[in-house]
């Protein structure tokens, strides 16, 4: 009988044993919470919502939980979420400081700042040195623009409480931002003084000597930051910046495949890895990385643009890579111009022909976009260029006979002239960028930007802008060649890039006196934040520089002149005929400079064409003195003078002082 009870008994047992061992290892609210706690503490944010979960499985209303996921979720920029898990902490959390901190980061990311600052200010009612609630208010401030005042928060925070990380890397970011870099550097020791275990701490070190050009102190705060992290992936793609910027690309490469051990899907990490084998003349290695990072993430601009690069710079027109990156942009173009973006479509399209020149159906719908814009003798330009390409398509031909009959009664027929043979007065420009002074993530992308942005200005016809290589030594480097060259002005661009958003800053300057003219600024977020920064830099400067052209033939009252449609010119525009050779540009404003006595009348715009405009002159004087070869200009403004001011940069020190980690 007992050998019968034998197998049951031992079967009982088992799940005793079963139900014992199961009991033993499954951890109670309490320990998820805490390991929870401590994942939030590392930066692993997704294991913390796991523990977090795990604990408010078993108790939902376990308050210190529901704070830890909505801590979670704010530092995945996901404030929605966040605020939900923040509502179910309501009633259990009353006016708890912890809960009014949350609650006022959520209202910060949700554009709601008055409110923030009133949970910020609750919490000093009830505790006056709470350093989180002061270093919120700081940032209020400095979202605001009162970076004084933010300064003095900040410091006041310090008196109370020397050591404060946040504090002393805040005020390091707020004087490296105002250009103090004696004062950045004084509260960045500061903070390796008394944070020198803390792999941030040196990950913030070395940004900020990498951007000095101090490369060899650069290198050695990331690589404590790595000795101190292992797996601190940011630094470890910092050294691999650096170790790729001193010319040591074979240890770049190394970096990057330790960080692809870690973290696979790094676009930033595949990309350094293509340039430095780039660099090492291991061609189609660059080529297959860069195709990894694009492909990991399409739309990051500046990894698609390293690799447009090199395939316009080594393969051949034939090459089918070529055709298969354009087929990016035509698809693009046609998407905008589906929506009426019409500059961004131009954009696109001519990035597209310039990898895939050849491409009939590109072509044909970049020349489109000229004919909707009321602009066909550029769409018959294009098509022309089409048919010397050698098609010969039934619908080309087609429309370059019907297009070419239309063009008849145009401007530039009824004076008998060909607008895209006439001389043109463009505005010279220079573009610059000195790589030291940008902010960006990826190494190598200084000229690849500035290359961009030149791109966007090619629309503008009353510009010519120089093919010359963009990097520039400083100022006094960039002055010289821009007046060397005969320019009329010149462009030193920057850049900066923290998190999503994306800035671009020119200072434009007269070429022949190097005095400044004016501060352009575009601040971007979100996708196509590089190509819509440009636009807008391109929008401006466009519309900054003063009109200009020429007589070129002149029927008594009625006269040719050699802008147009393109250049902005409307019909009923009025503008000054000045004599030839007395005029020039302003030494610190963007118009001409002349004086009363060299107007010699009036030019009114009665007929547009793309290039070429018609129009009835008037003289000002008894006698009419106005002969071909004379300018018409738009005439004298008041304009403001330089602001000197970069009024989107403060938003991107905001990011990154908010980047800082609890």
């Amino acid at each position: 009988m007992a050998s019968k009870r034998t197998p049951h008994l031992v079967t009982c047992l088992g799940v005793v044993m079963m139900l014992f061992i199961t009991t033993s290892v499954v951890a109670s609210p309490r320990e998820s919470e805490q390991a929870g706690r401590r994942a939030l503490v590392e930066g692993n944010y997704y294991e913390a919502i796991e523990f977090f979960s795990r604990a408010l499985e078993t108790n939902p209303r376990y308050l210190e939980a529901l704070l830890g996921t909505a801590e979670a979720y704010l530092e995945l920029n996901e404030p929605e979420v966040a605020e939900e898990y923040l509502n179910r902490s309501q009633q259990l959390a009353g006016n708890r400081p912890a809960y009014l901190l949350l609650l006022a980061r959520v209202e910060v990311a949700r554009g709601r700042p008055a409110a923030a600052e009133t949970h910020y200010r609750s919490v000093l009612n009830r505790e006056p040195n709470n350093i989180n609630a002061q270093l919120g208010l700081a940032e209020l401030r400095l979202a605001d623009g009162k970076s004084a005042e933010a300064r003095r928060l900040y410091e006041d925070i310090l008196r109370v409480s020397p050591q404060s990380r946040r504090g002393l890397l805040s005020l390091a970011l707020l004087y490296d931002a105002q250009g103090d870099r004696e004062a950045a550097e004084r509260y960045l020791l500061t903070a390796l003084q008394y944070h020198r275990e803390n792999p941030q701490v040196h990950l913030l070190a070395g940004e900020y000597y990498r951007a000095r050009g101090l490369l060899s102190r650069a290198e050695r705060h990331a690589s404590t930051a790595v000795a101190l992290a292992p797996e601190y992936t940011e630094a470890l793609t910092l050294l691999a910046r650096i170790f790729y910027e001193q010319g040591r690309y074979a240890e770049a490469v190394g970096t990057t495949q330790q960080v692809i051990g870690i973290e696979r899907n790094s676009p930033d990490a595949w990309y350094i890895a293509a340039l430095s084998d780039y660099k090492r003349g291991q061609l189609e290695d660059a080529i297959d990385a860069l195709e990894i990072a694009v492909e990991l993430n399409p739309d990051r601009e500046v990894i698609r643009l390293a690799l447009e690069d090199i395939l316009l710079r080594e393969l051949t027109l034939e090459d089918e890579r070529r055709a298969q990156f354009a087929a990016y942009h035509f698809r693009r173009a046609a998407e905008f111009a589906e929506r009426n973006y019409h500059h961004r479509a131009s954009v696109s399209y001519r990035n597209g022909l310039q990898l895939d020149p050849y491409n009939y159906d590109g072509r044909m719908a970049y020349a489109n976009l000229f004919r909707l814009a009321g602009s066909s003798a550029r769409y018959l330009q294009e098509l022309e260029v089409l048919r010397e390409l050698g098609h010969d398509q039934n619908e080309l031909l087609d429309r370059i006979e019907t297009f070419t009959h239309l063009g008849m009664d145009d401007v530039a027929q009824t004076w008998g002239v060909s607008q895209f043979d006439t001389p043109r007065d463009r505005i010279r420009i220079s573009l610059f960028t000195l790589a030291g002074a940008n902010q960006l993530y990826l190494p190598g992308s200084d000229d690849l930007l500035v290359g961009a942005l030149r791109r966007h200005l090619l629309r503008y016809e009353q510009l010519s802008v120089a093919t010359n290589p963009f990097s520039t030594t400083g100022f006094a480097d960039a002055f010289a060649r821009a007046r060397n060259a005969g320019d009329d002005y010149f462009a030193i661009v920057r850049y900066d890039e923290i998190d999503r958003n994306f800035g671009t800053y020119l200072v434009l300057y007269r070429a022949s006196t190097g005095t400044e003219v004016a501060r352009l600024s575009a601040l971007r977020a979100g996708n196509d934040r590089v190509l819509e920064s440009h636009r807008s830099i391109a929008l401006q400067l466009a519309e900054l520089v003063p009109l200009k052209g020429r007589i070129l033939h002149r029927r008594f009252e009625r006269a040719l002149v050699n802008i147009g449609r393109l250049d902005g010119v409307e019909e009923g525009m009025e503008l000054v005929v000045v004599r030839a050779g007395s005029f020039d540009l302003a030494p610190n404003r963007a118009e001409y400079r002349y004086a009363d006595d060299a107007v010699l009348g009036r030019f009114v715009v009665s007929g547009v064409d793309d290039l070429v405009s018609e129009g009835t002159v008037t003289r000002d004087g008894f006698f009419d003195l106005i002969n071909q070869g004379d300018a018409v200009l738009s005439p004298k403004t008041e304009l403001p003078a330089s602001t000197g001011a970069d009024p989107d940069a403060t938003q991107n020190l905001l990011q990154r002082i908010r980047a800082l980690l609890p």
